[in-house]
């Protein structure tokens, strides 16, 4: 077992955890809740105050060894993303890039003969706080990053100039352009 796996996961005091059967956990607090599916050999115990177990119901195979510490940090990014939510935030470099948001529809204007149409899920919240930069949040981490690396394939970051969408906390590694012989 993980390391991950051995340690509980503390509950907040707001935060409300029911299984609903065997294969759902219904995570909520105020105003926001989530579902998470349970892997099958996976056994919950919160019989404890405020605090979580997650351990295997039988000896666990060797491929299912390592869903248990996986399991455990989705269910921590759930907790906190019912708690505080998740924060992804996306730069978009370029001379003339764009971005503006009408209705549920994102437009980029990213140095394409055409301005690139996004469908806004109803997960996720976006905001524009200034030029070039997108704020990205939901409860549901796992479907943010997806919706985040969507935006990020659609303009990738070039080497040369730096010009393109990433996310604030990627490391953008730079090339040198390469000088005629002397």
């Amino acid at each position: 077992m993980s390391r991950i796996a051995k340690k509980p996961i503390a509950i907040p005091s707001n935060v409300k955890i029911e299984l609903l059967d065997d294969e759902n956990l219904h995570i909520s607090s105020d105003s926001r809740e989530l579902n998470l599916p349970v892997p099958q050999n996976i056994l919950i115990d919160n019989s404890v105050d405020n605090l979580i177990y997650a351990s295997f119901k039988s000896k666990p195979s060797s491929k299912t060894r390592g869903i248990l510490g996986t399991f455990v940090r989705c269910l921590s990014s759930s907790i906190k993303g019912v708690t505080t939510g998740h924060l992804i935030v996306l730069k978009i470099v370029g001379i003339g890039f764009k971005c503006e948001i009408l209705d549920d529809l994102l437009f980029l204007n990213i140095g394409l003969s055409h301005m690139v149409a996004i469908q806004k899920p109803n997960y996720v919240n976006i905001s524009i706080p200034e030029a070039g930069v997108l704020h990205l949040t939901s409860i549901n981490l796992q479907k943010l990053s997806e919706f985040a690396s969507y935006i990020k394939s659609i303009k990738k970051v070039e080497p040369y100039k730096g010009k393109g969408i990433f996310c604030s906390s990627d490391n953008i590694i730079r090339k040198e352009v390469k000088s005629g012989k002397k």
